[in-house]
């Protein structure tokens, strides 16, 4: 069943009366009051927008469980997936577990047009009757909601805390991959840390998750912006430029090679950036990797343009787009089949892609969880966008663990990497005390 509410006169469905007055308050505090009453029902939502547009898009998932499922694309409905860095191995089928996290769409909020959808499916009418007694008592909660004042906004802490890495256990990871290289056991190998930092300042906790997101979609208007929490999974935000696969309502795919990053403060136009041979050669290895996954599926028909230097917050990157014509290739899968080929992608692994994959497990000495997994939108009206989650914060109840990493070749210097880390890393940070 398909309804669509409008915000300006929000009328509870079940009782055919007017409760929220939308025009009382802007975008982003009815956002929030929509975000509080989710949490409160315990139950999975996401925020996100589009790189280079203005539209917020918010997913609220009424099954109160946390739901893990197939990739496929085809198969699913609209929601938001989120998939973690590694695949688990199982061992009943000797096979990877590609399995991703997955907000169903029962309630989805259109920023633009003001209104939200609810579509809850009628075919089980036991799981019917559960999910719309669910939205009952979630419009409930935000009727009540309606003349508060504002407070923080809650969110889910994980069950499992990630062991922290610092400068140490960084530099020996990187030495290691160096010394392999020179020794041509691999071509090049992303090093990722995570960095540990209290929220607290002066005695005091004021920072607000949905405050620090609206900051970083305003500050970084050409990424991906999000913000998701699911029970007993936790709350991640992220602010990456880096798409995995897309495919729009007219067929049409999209990947990039996205690699290579120096800073971008002393660069004024983009056509003046330098490029050392190192960056060159790591984002050649990427757009590489991408089209040997294409002539493993035997196609032939891509377009391919750049590399080009682009910019990402504070940082500059080399890009290489691809892009297919999906029913003039006859191949409406090639989104699904493409996320399986690439994720995890050798920008966050390095090449050849097994064998570097097994040294980031053995050497990180942490579990990178979300960062440089994937997560966005599908099958949503124009389609569906998934991101490389680069650029992110996990949040816990008085710290945050932000993530980065870079590239290794035999060329790299240990400080220099380092360095690296902490410019993607204020990425997140500079807007957390703003």
């Amino acid at each position: 069943m398909k309804n669509y509410l409008a915000i300006s006169e929000l009328v509870d469905i079940t009782k055919n009366e007017l409760f929220f007055d939308k025009n009382k308050l802007n975008t982003y505090e009815f956002i929030k009051k929509m975000w509080c009453a989710a949490i409160a029902q315990n139950l999975g939502i996401s925020l996100w927008r589009e790189p280079n547009t203005e539209n917020l898009q918010l997913v609220i998932d009424l099954s109160q469980k946390t739901s893990l499922v197939e990739a496929d694309l085809e198969e699913l409905g609209a929601g938001f997936l989120m998939h973690k860095f590694e695949k688990e191995f199982s061992k009943q089928t000797n096979k990877s577990n590609s399995k991703a996290y997955f907000l169903e769409a029962h309630l989805y909020f259109d920023a633009t047009n003001d209104f939200i959808v609810e579509n809850i499916p009628t075919k089980d009418r036991k799981k019917y009757q559960e999910l719309n007694k669910t939205k009952e008592a979630f419009f409930d909660k935000l009727k009540g909601l309606q003349n508060t004042k504002e407070c923080k906004t809650p969110y889910f802490y994980p069950q499992n805390i990630p062991r922290a890495t610092g400068r140490k256990t960084h530099k020996k990871a990187v030495d290691k991959a160096i010394k392999a290289m020179q020794n041509e056991e691999f071509q090049k190998v992303v090093i990722s840390r995570n960095k540990f930092i209290d929220l607290e300042k002066d005695g005091k906790n004021d920072f607000d998750t949905l405050n620090a997101y609206h900051k970083l979609e305003q500050k970084y208007k050409a990424a991906f912006v999000s913000l998701v929490s699911i029970p007993r999974v936790g709350t991640w935000m992220c602010a990456t430029p880096e798409l995995l696969v897309s495919q729009d309502k007219n067929g049409i795919f999209r990947t990039m090679a996205l690699a290579g990053t120096q800073s971008g403060k002393e660069v004024k136009q983009l056509k003046n950036a330098l490029w050392r041979q190192k960056e060159i050669e790591e984002q050649a290895l990427v757009s590489r990797y991408i089209i040997n996954c294409f002539k493993k599926i035997r196609l032939r028909e891509y377009e391919e343009i750049g590399p080009k230097t682009v910019r990402a917050a504070n940082l500059l990157h080399l890009r290489t787009e691809f892009v297919v014509d999906t029913v003039k290739e006859r191949f409406p899968q090639l989104a699904t089949v493409m996320l399986e080929l690439l994720h995890p992608t050798s920008a966050v692994c390095g090449m050849p892609k097994e064998i570097t994959t097994q040294f980031i497990l053995e050497n990180e000495g942490y579990d990178r969880g979300f960062y440089a997994g994937y997560l966005g939108g599908i099958n949503f009206k124009n389609g569906s966008s998934l991101y490389v989650q680069l650029r992110c914060m996990q949040l816990l109840e008085n710290q945050a663990i932000l993530y980065a990493g870079g590239g290794i070749t035999a060329d790299s210097d240990t400080e220099t990497e380092w360095q690296e880390t902490e410019m993607k890393c204020q990425t997140i940070e500079s807007v957390l005390f703003e």
